[in-house]
């Protein structure tokens, strides 16, 4: 795989109006993971040009870049698989952006990603790899158990037909890789409609960070996450079922969060695909959520090929936040609560009587923090051409959401609940 030799990409006008209407299509989606999976290969090569292990590291660039190429020939798929899972990007942006190069768990993961791609594609493979908590993780595909009664950092990992051979200070372990196995244990999935999403809970980069030790769901937890995806995706797709099948399209992993008081959400530029949750309260809540992590998701996309905003180091107010943000992150905002203002219009449609009062009050409140966000960013200089299209289009979907009747009093609340937060981020910020 020579850089020279990789696909340049283009963003369409189609292409780009679809993502300022809001709605992007399954191949406008396909078009932005596609330039995604190109950035994650530069991002590789980078890594192996600009890593100089020390004599002591186990870790060989060459050798898994060469695996990588090799599995390439063999299955392409299987060499996207692994490099799009989003762990695989957040450790590129960790390394790329001054990681301690001869620290196991940074530098080592090279060989995990590279036996997780030459296992797939079924290539024969030996590697040295990082043990981390008794574990060797295999990104997007699961992690083996490494049971001895004493701590380990380093395996030797073979890739054979139809599993691995493991060997620890010359003990010799065989794993197959099947659900069934002792030793391994696969990537667990959860499946609503066309939906399809992996639960992260062991790789080290699950958290738009790194590294961080595993958290591990129980069966129970495994178990209840499936049943509230599967009621948020049914919600979101009864509600707006052109959003069900973007969801579908974009969204591949779930990387569950500790308990806390309210739903949380969120998302990293080097995750495309990913989604950090902390258990919801409600299958609605958790659609908004989910619905609005995957407008960061397509913009986080879109950035990577067309610029939308130059970060000249202003700072503007935002009505969903306690401090200042830069114009990118002030833009990601208002592209996303543009979607969920959106959804609860659409929700409104279909409400029960019984819970009309707080949905109205909902909406309303989303929809004046919209407004006041886009008051904030249209006069920002720092808007490139395309970025000024890109707020034409949120204004535009803003103007649809004002033809919404609502109470007079979910009205008054919206606007003194924003009128509040600005009181209050002003004494705050000056």
């Amino acid at each position: 795989m020579n850089p020279q030799e990789f696909p340049r990409h283009r963003v369409s006008s189609e292409m780009f109006a679809q993502v300022c209407d809001g709605t992007a299509s399954e191949s406008t989606i396909a078009r932005l993971a596609e330039g995604e999976l190109s950035r994650r290969l530069l991002q590789l090569r980078a890594v192996l040009d600009a890593v100089r292990p020390s004599s002591e590291s186990f870790v060989d660039v060459e050798s898994a870049w060469g695996l990588i190429e090799r599995a390439e020939e063999r299955s392409s798929a299987a060499v996207r698989e692994i490099l799009m899972a989003p762990e695989v990007g957040v450790w590129l942006r960790h390394v790329l952006h001054g990681s301690n190069w001869d620290a196991p768990v940074d530098l080592g993961y090279l060989h995990l990603v590279a036996g997780s791609v030459a296992m797939r594609a079924g290539i024969p493979f030996t590697l040295a790899v990082p043990v981390l908590d008794g574990r060797i993780v295999l990104p997007a595909l699961g992690w083996i158990r490494v049971s001895l009664s004493f701590p380990v950092a380093v395996a030797e990992l073979r890739g054979v037909p139809g599993g691995a051979e493991l060997r620890v200070l010359g003990r010799r372990l065989d794993v197959s890789i099947t659900p069934a196995s002792p030793l391994f244990t696969p990537a667990q999935w959860c499946v609503a409609g066309p939906l399809s999403v992996r639960l992260s809970d062991h790789d080290p980069y699950r958290e738009f960070e790194g590294p961080n030790p595993a958290r591990p769901l129980g069966a129970e937890e495994q178990v209840e996450w499936a049943k509230v995806i599967e009621s948020a995706w049914e919600e979101l797709n009864a509600v707006q079922p052109e959003r069900g099948v973007e969801l579908a399209a974009c969204l591949t992993t779930v990387v569950p969060m500790e308990p806390d008081a309210g739903t949380v959400g969120a998302s990293s530029r080097g995750a495309f695909g990913a989604v950090a949750l902390s258990p919801p309260r409600s299958a609605d809540l958790l659609a908004e959520v989910l619905l609005h992590e995957l407008q960061h998701n397509k913009l986080n996309a879109l950035m990577n090929l067309v610029d939308l905003a130059v970060d000249d180091g202003s700072l503007f107010y935002a009505p969903w936040r306690p401090d200042p943000r830069p114009l990118p992150g002030l833009l990601h905002g208002v592209y996303a609560f543009a979607a969920v203002v959106e959804f609860w219009a659409a929700y409104l449609l279909k409400v029960p009587e019984a819970a009309r009062v707080e949905a109205e009050t909902r909406f309303a409140h989303l929809r004046e923090q919209l407004r006041r966000g886009l008051s904030s960013i249209e006069s920002a200089s720092g808007l490139t051409a395309f970025g000024r299209r890109l707020v034409a289009g949120v204004d535009r979907r803003l103007t649809a959401c004002d033809a919404v009747v609502v109470s007079s009093d979910a009205v008054a609340r919206a606007v003194d609940l924003v009128d509040r937060h600005h009181r209050t981020w002003r004494s705050r910020n000056g």
